[in-house]
């Protein structure tokens, strides 16, 4: 039923009144029905009586209208509890039963699920941002704090070696290795101003690790050099991987470890490149004689010679992550020049390299940034194509 239990209650109370105070009504009409049947044997003709059965009949009729009223009222309302009764409307429909949430649930699931998405993407997202490769000038600056001095665009050629062009006409074809050159002419004009400050004749040029094109940057700054008349040796002290002598397609019969050890002179390991640059390649490998002299006198006595025969001694190097001996050339050298590989090498790894060669207490003069994309290089391409068309 849609009538509140309060409510038929409260109802049903009334009805009883209703029907208690009809009852009693019906009781008095009897009663003084027969007061007036009295009333009337009795009646003596007198006027005073008269009036009193006047007052009495009105007051009959007045009770027996009322409990009519009455009577009426409470078949109404009898009605209307029936039809109530029988009419049933649903207000809210029936549903299945829904657990109530968990306030506290709800709180340890969404911190849970805040950990695993930093667990799963942040995490991993800084680590590969902070160990991401080494992309530009200004990611070498903020991790090393040291200048770049020059940078050496990538370009599809199996033996790049340094050339003046020997008076050619500018060939758009040729745009590519024009950068290549003038890189390598940037560099050697830094360390020619950074040599003014300070002695730097005798330069090691270092990588982290293998593969990052320190060869190629030291045979071709030996070219630059020459090719404004400076007398140059390029000394090949990658004692494991010696490269040097392939590229300038010489042989490696006597070199650098050979001088060590004592065992030859330095004319006899000395190979011309070109009228001013002369190399000398490793030689035999790493004895324990050439390697007792890494550690001695012997060595500052070899790179002594070297001085007195070239204006400047170019030292090529094992990775010095890799192989430590190359720390003692690193302490008998002027400076150290550090090639990055662009898109190559890792942020953890230069910073490991600098610090090892910085305990040898040979200042790190400057980072080659090798290999560099030519998209990156776009700006200073457009205006090496105007330049060189009206040259």
């Amino acid at each position: 039923s849609n009538v509140p239990t309060q409510d038929r209650e409260a109802f049903a109370e009334m009805v009883a009144a209703l029907d208690t105070s009809a009852t009693s009504l019906t009781a008095q009409e009897g009663v003084l029905r027969e007061q007036i049947v009295a009333l009337r044997r009795n009646l003596s003709g007198l006027s005073k009586d008269e009036l009193e059965y006047q007052h009495l009949a009105s007051q009959v009729e007045t009770n027996r209208r009322l409990s009519t009223l009455l009577q009426d009222k409470l078949a109404a309302a009898r009605l209307r509890e029936q039809g109530e009764m029988n009419v049933v409307k649903v207000i809210d429909p029936p549903s299945f039963p829904v657990l109530t949430i968990n306030e506290k649930r709800i709180k340890f699931l969404a911190a849970a699920l805040g950990l695993a998405l930093v667990a799963g993407l942040v995490l991993p997202g800084t680590a590969e941002y902070v160990n991401r490769p080494i992309q530009s000038e200004q990611d070498i600056r903020a991790l090393l704090n040291l200048p770049v001095l020059t940078i050496v665009p990538k370009v599809q050629s199996r033996r790049l070696m340094f050339s003046s062009g020997n008076g050619r006409q500018y060939d758009a074809q040729q745009e590519d290795y024009l950068l290549f050159v003038d890189a390598f002419r940037r560099l050697r004009v830094e360390l020619q101003l950074l040599g003014e400050d300070m002695p730097l004749r005798r330069i090691l040029v270092a990588s982290a690790l293998p593969g990052e094109g320190k060869s190629s940057v030291v045979l071709n700054l030996g070219l630059a050099f020459g090719e404004i008349g400076k007398r140059v040796i390029i000394a090949d002290a990658d004692f494991h991987r010696p490269s040097l002598h392939r590229t300038a397609k010489s042989k490696n019969e006597r070199g650098f470890t050979d001088l060590l050890a004592g065992a030859t002179e330095l004319s006899e390991s000395l190979t011309p490149i070109s009228e001013q640059v002369r190399l000398t390649p490793r030689g035999t490998s790493l004895t324990a004689p050439a390697r007792a002299g890494l550690g001695t006198h012997r060595l500052t006595d070899v790179l002594d010679t070297m001085s007195s025969e070239a204006e400047y001694v170019l030292m090529d190097s094992s990775p010095i992550l890799l192989v430590p001996d190359n720390l003692y050339m690193a302490a008998a050298a002027d400076g150290i020049l550090l090639v990055v590989d662009c898109g190559s090498s890792r942020p953890r790894d230069m910073v490991r390299a600098k610090e090892l060669l910085e305990r040898a207490g040979t200042p790190i003069v400057g980072v080659v940034l090798n290999r560099t994309p030519l998209r990156q290089m776009d700006y200073y391409s457009k205006h090496y194509s105007a330049y060189y068309r009206h040259s």
